[in-house]
């Protein structure tokens, strides 16, 4: 298994995934899949160094998504989720947000495994 490759996550408004991919022909890589998510869900650490690695990735992804089609579903969206929070925040958040976040687990939601951040949209 790779960082990377094998590993990967996705958030949208209501979910984040988290993907591992692991070969089934080693019981030795299938314990260690398993030791990598009782890691993830028993020994999170946010190390601002990284977090402040990852936000480079994090705005490079947002603006990397800043394109018309992207512009014509935020403005759809804030019609078809008029009065709840859905139409007024996008799951990578808002630039400010992802500007001043921290690596208090209260402000930063992590991928784990991917490295990848999911920024909140809120504070």
């Amino acid at each position: 298994m790779r960082l990377g490759p094998d590993l990967n996550a996705s958030t949208s408004f209501d979910q984040s995934v988290y993907t591992l991919t692991v070969p089934t022909d080693s019981e030795d890589d299938i314990e260690t899949a398993f030791q990598i998510l009782e890691d993830w869900a028993h020994g999170l650490t946010l190390d601002p160094q990284e977090i402040e690695k990852e936000r480079g990735v994090v705005l490079a992804e947002r603006r990397a998504r800043r394109n018309a089609s992207t512009r014509v579903q935020e403005e759809r969206d804030q019609v078809i989720f008029s009065g709840s929070r859905y139409a007024e925040r996008v799951p990578i958040g808002t630039l400010e947000s992802i500007e001043r976040s921290t690596a208090t687990p209260s402000s930063t939601s992590i991928a784990i495994g991917t490295g990848r951040t999911s920024w909140p949209s809120s504070p």
